[in-house]
């Protein structure tokens, strides 16, 4: 089965639940395997998963399985325990495959959760491992908001029998509760525009992206500075170190991040009121899971995104459906512009004079007016080269 839906609409539950329900308890055989891209949204399955088992009258066992621990306590971990679910990273996962599999059940459901993302980040051989060491019996399950070439590829080659995919339409992908704004960054530098745009009114709480690592320092660095209470994620800082920042930014022990993608897929922080985009990613899907942190859940956001002259990213975002409202920050609001598709008509208009001018297909009808003024200008141009020439002579 492949699921897809917008970013913020509970597909997290949507597979947890029905297994859930299928489990036997009797059984001491893992019977469930969720493979999630990022420690630390492995980490908030479990969490969901240990929220959900505290209703079922006989409680399952739950493992997860993740870098920062020692493999042989993990093994260990899953010989005495027996869990029925298992909860894990793809490289973790393929390290205790051998331990794993001795415990399969007969039949086992393995559920791979942003699915796009887990390739994007290179783990298509341990996917490709996980999916091949399965049992006879078993049900494969793809969670995404977004199905990328390389994801329609593993789809076709492991999902057999009659399989629909169905992509959610552009207009959906993203939350009609999200107003997406877009501002020039001509002005002023980029740094100041994000610190009077996170501080003009109270947030709850606000997330900046950056496209890279070297931007999420440059803007926490300038935001500081600022007295700003602000933490900073990107792939560079220790796995522990990250799994300490996201317990503090879950607990709101902070009113502003700054992260690179590393944070944009699937990790569902309770109270985000405000995205602010320092620059459009390079995989405009990102742009969505982006966005797509606050509005969750029925609530409202909004989403500030920078831009520079260059028109391209935007256009091909627009092209996907999303809708943008251009704005100006103005003593601390924002102010609806149009200059974009102003200034877009004058470059048009502008093109259009220059192709008729420097490459006219024929002469146009000349008022009369105009044409006596030539041809007396002309008149006079050759008696003064005329005149010249006597003189010369």
């Amino acid at each position: 089965m492949i699921g897809m839906s917008e970013t913020g609409s509970g597909k997290s539950h949507a597979f947890l639940l029905p297994l859930f329900n299928n489990l036997d308890l009797a059984k001491k055989e893992i019977q469930a395997v969720i493979v999630s891209p990022s420690r630390e949204l492995a980490e908030q399955l479990a969490s969901m998963a240990d929220e959900l088992n505290q209703l079922l009258p006989v409680p399952a066992k739950i493992q997860l399985l993740i870098g920062g621990k020692e493999l042989s306590r993990l093994e260990a971990k899953v010989e005495n325990n027996l869990p029925q679910i298992v909860i894990g990273t793809p490289g973790r996962i393929v390290e205790l495959l051998p331990e794993l599999r001795k415990h399969y059940a007969s039949f086992v459901s393995l559920v791979i959760d942003e699915a796009d993302m887990a390739l994007d980040l290179g783990n298509a051989e341990n996917l490709n491992v996980i999916l091949e060491t399965l049992p006879n019996l078993h049900q494969i399950l793809f969670f995404s908001a977004t199905i990328n070439q390389q994801l329609q590829l593993m789809i076709k080659k492991y999902l057999h029998g009659d399989v629909a995919i169905k992509q959610v339409p552009n207009e959906k992908v993203i939350n009609d509760n999200v107003k997406n704004y877009l501002i020039s960054t001509r002005s002023l530098t980029k740094e100041e525009i994000i610190y009077r745009l996170v501080t003009r009114k109270p947030e709850f709480l606000v997330f900046i992206f950056a496209n890279t690592k070297k931007r999420v320092e440059e803007i926490y660095q300038f935001l500081s500075a600022k007295g700003l209470n602000i933490a900073q994620m990107h792939g560079d800082l220790p796995s522990r170190r990250r799994h300490q920042i996201m317990k503090k930014i879950i607990n709101l022990d902070y009113e502003f991040v700054v992260s690179t993608d590393l944070a944009a897929r699937g990790i569902d922080i309770p109270g985000i009121s405000l995205i602010v985009n320092d620059d459009i990613p390079n995989d405009l899907e990102y742009f969505i899971h982006r966005v797509g942190r606050t509005a969750r859940m029925g609530q409202k956001g909004v989403a500030i995104t920078l831009y520079q002259q260059d028109l391209k990213k935007v256009k091909a975002l627009e092209a996907k459906g999303i809708k943008f409202q251009e704005v100006r920050l103005s003593k601390g609001e924002l102010v609806k512009i149009d200059h974009r598709k102003r200034r877009e008509r004058h470059r048009e208009q502008l093109a259009n004079h220059h192709r008729d001018v420097l490459v006219p297909s024929r002469m146009k009808k000349v008022k009369p007016g105009y044409k006596h003024r030539i041809n007396s200008y002309t008149k006079r141009q050759m008696r003064r080269k005329g005149k010249q020439s006597n003189e010369r002579a």
